[in-house]
């Protein structure tokens, strides 16, 4: 199982969210003292959320547009099931609409709204910086599907890198 953003979840099958229980039985959010406070829920250092929200913060994307939080949700689904990004309209949109109660064409227009803003802020340089190359020239806007698929095999190879043998 694998931390995402309080939550559990379980990488064998179908994305299902299982709030942390504490000793007591009950969610984690709810832990706290006598009074009812809740205390935040203890963060794995280095989750993936984390890690994606480092990246987009690094490249420019601004974090108060609802984009981010879609770009966050495709990435994470194209970690753990990376085929979506070949179906983008059919799975990866509705599914991060069903997710976030909006509709698909909602979330296809703020994701590419975060990286048109993202770009006018410098995005290829910073792309670039992120990934020792140059991928994207000045004028070079990736699409909604290049950047996921780009973000999420990133992640997927640092993956491989930290846990390879040798």
């Amino acid at each position: 199982m694998a931390e995402y953003g309080g939550f559990f979840m379980d990488r064998s099958g179908p994305a299902e969210y299982i709030p942390r229980e504490t000793a007591a039985g009950r969610p984690a959010y709810f832990t706290g003292n006598a009074t009812g406070t809740p205390a935040p829920a203890p963060r794995m250092p280095g989750a993936l959320a984390e890690r994606i929200t480092a990246i987009f913060l690094g490249i420019g994307i601004p974090a108060h547009n609802i984009g981010f939080q879609y770009l966050r949700e495709a990435v994470r689904m194209a970690y753990f099931e990376p085929a979506i990004i070949n179906r983008i309209t059919k799975g990866l949109y509705p599914g991060i609409a069903e997710r976030f109660s909006a509709s698909a064409g909602r979330v296809e227009r703020a994701i590419r709204h975060s990286l048109e803003v993202a770009f006018e802020r410098g995005m290829p340089e910073n792309l670039n910086r992120l990934f020792g190359c140059s991928i994207y020239g000045k004028y070079d806007r990736p699409t909604n599907g290049e950047f996921i698929a780009l973000v999420a095999d990133r992640l997927l190879i640092d993956d491989a890198v930290r846990h390879a043998p040798y």
